[in-house]
């Protein structure tokens, strides 16, 4: 069972609030739990030193000042799997937050100058950073693992991942998603009561096999995807549809009418307006 006893559709704020804080952050939660959200997405990969490290993208540049400070001059390429937790620690998320301005939010007034003063300090967490947050907020977590073949030392991010919930007791409140099927097999082989769901880019065949393949609890395909069809014949099935990523009011709403279980959205803010 995913999230018992939590409303349906839940809305996760995608990386965090990403509209109104940098992605993948603590400011991102605490956004996303002032604005309603029932929790929130976030990214996983390891570091040099093998600790999961909250982030998105394999290179550090969008998401960064790594470019400019100066402890990592010469270090190019910029890429997470090459820095050490500790190293990671020293980077901050909010002048490329502020510079980018992705949602425009910053232009429209949304993100208030004190928050972006203090977003400029705003570090990448670590896994135990973001799941402790998570608890006392009383949020729940979607952790998707990124894709680590071909890094060294990336074949561990499942068994990493699993050791850091196991200590934070986590289960009752992540589910834990994946481009990588593979992934989500070993997950259900050293944790069967850890729910997951298969992230898909491309509508599949046949959703429910593809479940029934994976031990998978929730399907998450682009919100495009799904037609409300597809979507009663997965919830009939006793599995979670949770969709992504819906930033308009307009098609949070249509799509919680067709039964969705979940919305995923940088604009979680958007769902009570």
């Amino acid at each position: 069972m995913v999230f018992r006893n939590r409303r349906l559709p839940l809305i996760i704020a995608h990386r965090g609030c990403s509209s109104l804080a940098p992605e993948n952050t603590l400011a991102a939660a605490r956004a996303a739990h002032r604005v309603g959200a029932d929790g929130w997405e976030l990214d996983v990969q390891l570091t040099a030193d093998g600790h999961p490290i909250v982030i998105h993208d394999r290179g550090l540049l969008r998401l960064t000042n790594v470019a400019t400070h100066p402890a990592f001059a010469g270090r190019e390429p910029f890429i997470v799997s090459r820095f050490t937790l500790a190293e990671l620690r020293q980077l901050s998320t909010g002048e490329a937050f502020a510079r980018r301005d992705r949602h425009g939010q910053i232009a429209a007034g949304a993100v208030s100058p004190a928050d972006l003063a203090r977003y400029r300090s705003e570090p990448l967490p670590s896994l135990e950073d973001a799941l402790a947050l998570t608890r006392e907020l009383d949020l729940v977590v979607n952790v998707e693992l990124k894709d680590q073949t071909g890094l060294s030392g990336g074949e561990a991010i499942v068994e990493r991942t699993v050791a850091v919930l196991d200590r934070m007791d986590m289960a009752e409140r992540v589910l834990i998603s994946s481009f990588n099927f593979g992934y989500l097999k070993r997950i259900k082989a050293l944790r069967p009561a850890y729910a997951t769901a298969a992230l898909v880019k491309e509508s599949h065949p046949d959703p429910l096999g593809l479940l029934a393949e994976l031990q998978a609890d929730a399907y998450h395909p682009g919100h495009l995807m799904v037609t409300p069809a597809l979507v009663h014949q997965i919830r009939d099935a006793g599995r979670q549809v949770n969709v992504w990523t819906v930033n308009t009011g307009e098609r949070m709403h249509e799509l919680a009418g067709w039964g969705v279980s979940g919305l995923i959205t940088d604009f979680p803010q958007r769902w009570a307006s």
